[in-house]
């Protein structure tokens, strides 16, 4: 239903659209599939290396020793309920739960204990003598010498701590193009069946030769970096790669969500641009700039640190466009719906306006490459009113501008696309680290940073109500129309939860804030702290020769009416305008003070009515 609204599809169009994409991420998904696997394997069982290799080439068809050896050893990929298979017609499949890149385990079917496991044969670049250097174990006839060899990075071997130059490694490399040679003495390295952690030695001038091998101690670091295809010198980087793939990758099946991602954000960048997130910043980050000069001139000073932005563009807007629920002198602006979404045009000070524009170039490009500008548009917009909704019933009391809603819509629906493209994701589990870290540092930034107006340091203009609103926002549209590469019954479910979660969230938060004319925040339920009208008051006979600090309640209109009745009365009292801040605390009644001192007083208790009273004001005949 959004769809057809947002977009003008019909259902019919959406079912065949769908059934057009299950099909299309199928075939990506089997072609993928083949890709990895792709190149040449040595066969090996019980861990000693087998005696032939096996070449799988695209679309799964398998040659023995450079022989096609028929279709049932080739490999299919099948879908089953419990997701893709990749097997043979001779009851051998992939356990792809036990497999990496560099290693598959076979499984028989009628038996899943009875096992083989396959190495990939790597290409001839690793081939080089400091690849060698490390520790190893000598093997002859399929036993394990006591020997221990030492390589060195120049291919100096030392054999139980002796130094034996005839067995000094040394490369040969081929004028012909030919592949390399390794050889130490008499013995050659077999490339063609060996891999990185297995070397076979053989001596070509013999027509039978022992079955001789070097192989890499399991507890030899370099063996876990040489079997990532990294230097067995780089130990750091052995150490610090090694987590990131083992800790971090979720080992899929089929196309990654990622990559189909970077091809949209290659073809988007190239040809449709991303025209919402530079409209967003641009728009953003020129009516802060244009206000910031427009104020400069006024004041003869460029302030940097200074709000601007819609709100500050033309002296007539000020105030009228920031988003607030009530005023200094108690001014409603709960129906002014308008500003939930204009508040998003003011910044407070370089620092907000270019760390959301950062925020929302790194968040909003690949997500506006793969939802296009309508859809981003709707969502990031979303969040803005979300984070409306969300200050309204968790705040209220203080006065937001920016357009961090927005920004942490982005991060919602990157939550989202992660809930939707789970098991489609390899850097699933980096991706939300990253998200965690860049929420972290941007509210350190807030915390460290203080984000607030130059001339009203007790109203902060940056609320984290209306981040978290902006982010529940985003998560919830990211479900209902964000990016979803596979549909099924239960993300439908998913999907329809999310629609009337949020419907439902609209529905609260509007009716709390519109039902309490005075702010109340949620958790100030039972024991609200209203919000209050200050006032500075002199008046000799009453207050003595101070300025006083009063104040009346907002919900308190008896009160509120005094107030603007003593500014017309000709009774010595005189009033201005106070921030809050400024008042000393506590607040005492008349009664609890003396004229001599300088406390602050509630307003309502300022005996007026009382003709023997040095306060009495006769309003009747002002």
């Amino acid at each position: 239903f959004l769809r057809r609204i947002l977009f003008g599809e019909t259902p019919e169009e959406v079912k065949r659209r769908n059934k057009e994409n299950r099909e299309r991420v199928e075939a990506d998904a089997k072609r993928e599939a083949f890709a990895k696997l792709e190149g040449r394997w040595l066969v090996v069982a019980d861990d000693i290396v087998g005696d032939f290799i096996v070449t799988i080439l695209q679309g799964g068809a398998c040659l023995h020793e450079g022989r096609y050896m028929g279709e049932q050893y080739d490999i299919m990929y099948e879908k089953s309920p419990d997701g893709p298979l990749l097997r043979r017609n001779d009851n051998w499949q992939i356990d792809l739960a036990h497999s990496t890149k560099k290693i598959l385990t076979w499984r028989y079917e009628e038996d899943p204990t009875v096992a083989k496991v396959w190495r990939r044969i790597s290409s001839w670049e690793w081939v080089n003598i400091d690849a060698f250097e490390g520790e190893w174990v000598l093997w002859e006839d399929g036993m394990e010498d006591t020997s221990e060899i030492v390589v060195s990075s120049d291919g100096t071997v030392m054999i139980d701590g002796m130094h034996i130059e005839d067995e000094d490694l040394k490369l040969e490399l081929s004028l012909d193009g030919g592949d390399p040679v390794v050889r130490r003495g008499p013995w050659e390295a077999d490339l063609s069946r060996s891999t990185i952690d297995v070397i076979l030695w053989t001596q070509p001038d013999l027509a039978e030769t022992t079955n001789v091998s070097w192989r890499r101690p399991p507890q030899d670091p370099r063996n876990l970096a040489s079997r990532h295809q990294l230097k067995a010198t780089d130990m750091a980087g052995a150490a610090i790669d090694l987590m990131v793939e083992e800790l971090l990758e979720t080992q899929i099946v089929g196309e990654a969500y990622e990559d189909q991602q970077m091809e949209d954000m290659e073809n988007f960048i190239d040809i449709k641009k991303p025209r919402f997130i530079f409209a967003q910043c641009i728009l953003a980050g020129g009516l802060w700039i244009a206000s910031i000069i427009r104020q400069s001139i006024e004041a003869g000073e460029i302030g940097l640190g200074k709000q601007g932005g819609l709100d500050n563009l033309v002296g007539s807007w000020s105030g009228s466009t920031d988003l607030r629920l009530v005023d200094d002198d108690c001014t409603s602006y709960r129906f002014e719906i308008w500003r939930s979404w204009t508040y998003q045009w003011t910044h407070v000070g370089i620092n907000h306006i270019a760390l959301n524009c950062l925020l929302t170039m790194i968040l909003g490009l690949p997500l506006e490459a793969s939802a296009g500008f309508l859809r981003l548009f709707s969502m990031f917009n979303t969040g803005v009113l979300g984070g409306a909704l969300c200050y309204g019933v968790w705040d209220g009391k203080s006065t937001v501008v920016g357009m961090s809603g927005g920004c942490y819509a982005l991060f919602g629906i990157h939550f989202a696309e992660i809930l939707m493209n789970w098991k489609q994701m390899r850097w699933v589990k980096l991706k939300i680290l990253v998200l965690i870290f860049m929420i972290a540092m941007d509210n350190l930034n807030l915390y460290f940073g203080g984000i607030s107006d130059d001339n009203s340091s007790s109203h902060p203009l940056s609320s984290n109500s209306a981040h978290f609103g902006g982010g529940v926002a985003g998560l919830l549209i990211g479900c209902l129309i964000g990016n979803n590469e596979k549909r099924d019954r239960t993300d439908r479910i998913f999907r329809y939860s999310a629609m009337v979660l949020g419907f439902c969230l609209v529905a609260f938060c509007a009716t709390w804030i519109l039902m309490h004319e005075d702010p109340m925040p949620i958790w100030e339920w039972g024991s609200n702290s209203p919000t209050y009208l200050y006032q500075q008051a002199y008046n000799k006979r009453c207050l003595g020769s101070l300025w006083r600090c009063v104040r009346c309640t907002c919900s308190d209109v008896a009160c509120r009416d005094r107030v603007e009745a003593i500014e017309h009365s000709s009774a010595g009292w005189y009033l201005q305008s106070v921030d809050s801040a400024s008042c000393p605390t506590p607040w005492y009644s008349y009664s609890a003070t003396s004229a001599s001192a300088s406390h602050s007083l509630e307003f309502s208790s300022i005996p007026f009515d009382d003709a023997s009273s040095a306060c009495y004001v006769n309003f009747g005949s002002r």
